[in-house]
């Protein structure tokens, strides 16, 4: 009988559940913009742990505290490389591992759908 080799991540709390997204770990930018909260609620919902980073931290932290212990509030810039690093390191602090990065660039602040270049404000 073959060896098997050790796991190389441990899972991630929740990971037992069987909800899509158990046992891993996200990070999603600019999270409180209002597609940013519906992708980490689904997330959330769907039994991921997500790191919520916004430059507004009270708003980030409220996110963070509507969704419970599998969520935690980040405060930086998601343009600024030191800041995503420090994100970084702190969801791995937390949840013990980060296997996605989502990116949400802002851009529909009334969150009708409508983008800068659809409402013709735009450069």
């Amino acid at each position: 009988m073959a060896e098997q080799p050790p796991p190389t991540r441990a899972p991630a709390p929740g990971a037992e559940s069987g909800r899509r997204f158990a046992g891993t770990t996200a990070l999603v930018t600019n999270a409180t913009d209002p597609i940013s909260r519906r992708l980490v609620a689904y997330l959330h919902d769907e039994g991921a742990c997500v790191g919520i980073l916004d430059a507004n931290g009270r708003a980030a932290r409220v996110v963070a505290e509507a969704l419970g212990r599998r969520a935690i509030p980040l405060v930086g810039d998601a343009a600024c490389a030191d800041d995503m690093e420090g994100a970084i390191y702190r969801c791995r602090c937390a949840f013990g591992r980060l296997d996605v990065v989502v990116h949400v660039l802002p851009g529909d602040p009334d969150g009708d759908g409508a983008t800068a270049s659809s409402r013709g404000d735009a450069s």
